[in-house]
């Protein structure tokens, strides 16, 4: 057992040594996470546009499942949700970052099936502040925070209230 660890802590280093340093270059990035930006529980892609060594400019999409409302102790509400924006991120390997986005979610079931819920489709828009890391072979992980400006699905008015948010992420950039 302990000679498989590290044959594989020794391949691991010998690859991560052959590639190119991923910090200094735009691109193509994946990542999975939590929070509005991956809409709930999902995904996200990116594409860096590097401006100069530690500023870059980075449009996403990202879409993911979530559940909950805020009635969620009598019943279940599934969405489907989405967040599209552009990020400023400044710094080389630690990364300060600042965006808008565009988020949504579409009603997709609710348990019980007769819940109550005046508004099926909810769009908004939100700011977010964070960090992200990114490792010289690639690895991303990103912790940002939030507020979103959406409306409450079981009210009928049509309010705007601010919701704070958090979002986790990991991801690879090639």
């Amino acid at each position: 057992m302990k000679r498989w660890v590290v044959i594989l802590l020794f391949t691991f280093s010998l690859l991560s040594a052959q590639q190119e340093d991923k910090t200094t270059k735009g691109g193509f990035a994946i990542q999975v996470g939590n929070g509005v930006l991956y809409g709930g529980m999902g995904g996200m892609i990116e594409y860096q546009l590097r401006f100069k060594d530690n500023v870059r400019i980075t449009p996403y999409v990202g879409s993911g499942f979530s559940v909950g409302c805020s009635d969620s102790s009598s019943a279940e509400y599934v969405w489907y949700s989405y967040a599209i924006g552009v990020n400023l991120e400044m710094g080389r390997m630690h990364r300060f970052i600042l965006g808008p986005q565009i988020v949504g979610a579409r009603n997709i079931s609710n348990d019980p099936e007769n819940a109550v819920i005046y508004k099926k489709s909810l769009d908004g828009l939100s700011f977010i502040a964070g960090y992200k890391g990114t490792a010289h072979f690639g690895l991303m992980w990103q912790v940002v925070f939030g507020v979103a400006c959406l409306q409450d699905p079981l009210l009928q008015d049509d309010k705007y209230f601010f919701q704070p948010h958090v979002g986790l992420g990991m991801g690879y950039k090639f």
